[in-house]
């Protein structure tokens, strides 16, 4: 019986100090080869201590927990920054991509939505006015989600239209398609 208790709180002190690794107000998203982790961690400056992660840091890390990359999107008065909405890796765990939301309500319309190379150790924006913080990856790594196009002259046209990009070689699709459902929360 001693050896059974000893066992159960070894496996709960285990459990506690894999939990205390994870900050609050921190979603770690483990790469599909478990190679990499991103880590999204909330950042809100005017509320110390707060639920609320209005503006967003993104950092890529080996899985010994290695730094590779960070990329700040937080503001000095926490409304002029952006905060992570929606984060998924592709199935070949070539790319982390995540879509932002604007922290002090400035251009509600737009999610800029943002893609991490593996590969390159770099994250590049989607040249696109992307109009909803949603999308869907599409093995093994293109991304689909909503746009407002743009006519000859640059100017966003504003009429939701589907495109499908490949992340990988840029080719992109475009063509009407339904809104992209929300995920699960994270």
């Amino acid at each position: 019986m001693k050896l059974r208790i000893l066992g159960v709180f070894t496996i709960s002190l285990a459990l506690a100090g894999f939990a205390s690794f994870a900050r609050a107000g921190e979603t770690t998203y483990l790469s599909p080869d478990h190679r990499l982790r991103a880590i999204v961690i909330g950042v809100d400056p005017k509320k110390e201590g707060s639920d609320k992660d209005a503006e967003s840091r993104v950092e890529i890390r080996t899985a010994t927990g290695k730094l590779l990359l960070s990329r700040d999107y937080s503001s000095p008065d926490g409304e002029h920054g952006d905060g992570v909405i929606e984060a998924q890796w592709t199935p070949d765990s070539a790319f982390f991509v995540y879509s932002m939301s604007s922290s002090g309500g400035h251009q509600p319309y737009y999610y800029p939505t943002l893609a991490y190379s593996a590969h390159g150790n770099t994250v590049r924006r989607l040249n696109y006015t992307t109009v909803t913080g949603n999308f869907k990856i599409i093995a093994p790594h293109s991304l689909r989600t909503l746009i407002w196009p743009r006519d000859k002259d640059g100017a966003a046209i504003m009429q939701e239209v589907g495109v499908t990009m490949d992340l990988e070689s840029g080719a992109v699709e475009i063509g009407s398609t339904p809104l992209p459902t929300p995920s699960a929360p994270h």
